[in-house]
């Protein structure tokens, strides 16, 4: 029959509906040569197209996590919610009624902007507002998200969030950044202010100042920091000769000093005893940033509990650091580097940036704004 047409389509990827149109350009005409009217045509019936069975499982949120580092003195900080599977109907404008802020001690915390990163995976931005405190991100029993075969969430109310402290304690942050390669949305970015405002570092460079705060940190520049977070910034390191090391200085004669000065007030004993060596440019893993955070916290004499091997899912307890990365982490000096079967990861050879190392200084020394 010629007013009968079989229009075959490949139904792409994915699950939603096809519907076949016929628009207002369409150039069919009948055997009079007269157009097609009542165009365009959209009421003809729908396909629902499904990749497999319906899914009868409703979504439900895995987690709420931290994006920057806590405690934190930021204006402005983000979490990460991960939810079982893809979902839609997440509110990504205000006033965000899929979530809720729980705070303690703070005022004027908001949420400014929602984003996704994947189907899944969304960003949380919230405004710290002012004071000391705490803010969790929950999801009420209002949240109306769903899966793509329309099951509603789960588990709710989720109340179960990693929790950011907020510490605003001593003067004002600055208003703009100080390093030229710390913008305020970094996540070391109000440490390295509160380290240069105490008179504990210059950079990495005066000509352009700026930190570098990804350059991995070597036991040269470890020395300045651990040396002057100790005695503070009107620390001189000793005159010269600096005979306890035998290590090659030359490719950065300015560390010697340091290194000697480190030694003498007990604050390492080097890297080999037979020969001495401090070995300068040798990149300083985790575990070691723990020993020097804790020494500068508590003394040069400071001993460390046993390691346990229950906190970490890398850290089995066996190995010499063990204790001396707990205490660090459960003092704040440190965060975890990730999770693992339901446990934090210490990723104790990682190596420590010059950004971790204000973070850590801050926090053993108790810092502020001056």
């Amino acid at each position: 029959m010629d007013n009968e047409y079989y229009v075959l389509v490949d139904t792409g990827t994915g699950t939603g509906t096809i519907r076949l149109d016929v628009p207002v350009t369409a150039s069919i005409k009948d055997m009079e040569d007269n157009n097609l009217a009542e165009l365009p045509y959209t009421n003809g019936e729908s396909y629902y197209v499904f990749r497999g069975y319906p899914d009868p499982t409703p979504p439900s949120v895995n987690s709420i996590d931290l994006v920057w580092l806590s405690p934190t003195s930021a204006s402005s900080v983000d979490f990460t919610i991960t939810f079982s599977e893809d979902v839609t109907g997440v509110s990504t404008s205000a006033p965000f009624n899929d979530f809720q802020l729980v705070t303690t001690g703070v005022s004027g915390a908001a949420i400014t902007a929602i984003t996704p990163v994947s189907a899944s995976v969304y960003t949380v931005s919230v405004n710290t507002g002012s004071g000391n405190g705490t803010i969790r991100l929950d999801m009420p029993v209002t949240a109306s998200i769903q899966d793509l075969s329309s099951n509603a969430l789960s588990g709710l109310p989720f109340t179960t969030g990693e929790v950011y402290s907020i510490d605003k304690s001593g003067g004002p942050l600055p208003s703009s950044p100080t390093f030229g390669d710390v913008p305020m949305n970094h996540p070391y970015w109000s440490d390295i202010e509160i380290l240069y405002a105490n008179g504990l570092t210059a950079g990495c460079s005066t000509e352009s100042l700026l930190f570098c705060p990804e350059q991995t940190m070597n036991r040269a520049q470890s020395a300045v920091f651990m040396v002057r977070g100790n005695f503070g910034n009107s620390y001189s390191p000793p005159p010269a000769p600096w005979m306890t090391f035998g290590d090659d200085f030359s490719p950065g004669p300015w560390a010697q000093p340091w290194a000697q000065g480190m030694f003498d007030a007990g604050l390492t004993a080097g890297c080999s005893s037979s020969p001495r060596l401090f070995c300068p440019w040798e990149e300083m893993p985790r575990f070691q940033a723990a020993v020097f955070g804790l020494r500068m916290k508590y003394g040069i004499s400071y001993p460390p509990p046993s390691g346990t091997g229950t906190v970490f899912a890398d850290v089995n307890g066996s190995e010499w650091y063990a204790g001396w990365v707990e205490k660090a982490y459960a003092e704040g000096m440190l965060p975890a580097c990730g999770s693992s079967g339901g446990k934090p990861l210490f990723c104790p050879n990682d190596l420590v940036s010059r950004g971790l190392g204000a973070y850590m200084i801050v926090r053993a020394k108790n810092l502020s704004m001056p």
